[in-house]
């Protein structure tokens, strides 16, 4: 083997190993629900070799920080809502007589 194989055998074999460390250390340490620092090198890795990939996890994260939406009113609730104003106007009217 040449010097420049020996060096990037070397450091995929580094690289590995980095990975596999992290990622024995933080499945002992990990907690339901948060993001692990795997996740995140990937993420990095991401970033690089496969942009599209890195902008969706940022739009799916941005997603679930973002506060459920407000919830629309139905034809029943807003026709009982007429169908009281109607009843309010009408005992205003019977006042006034």
């Amino acid at each position: 083997m040449r010097e420049s194989e020996v060096v990037t055998v070397l450091g995929l074999v580094s690289v590995t190993a980095i990975l596999i460390w992290i990622w024995l250390r933080d499945r002992r340490t990990r907690e339901p629900g948060k993001r692990t620092a795997i996740s995140g090198a990937l993420g990095a890795i991401n970033e690089v070799f496969h942009p599209e990939a890195a902008q969706a996890s940022e739009i799916l994260e941005v997603e679930q920080e973002l506060p459920p939406d407000a919830p629309v009113p139905s034809d029943e609730y807003i026709s009982q809502l007429a169908l009281n104003r109607r009843k309010r106007e009408q005992r205003l009217k019977s006042r006034h007589r």
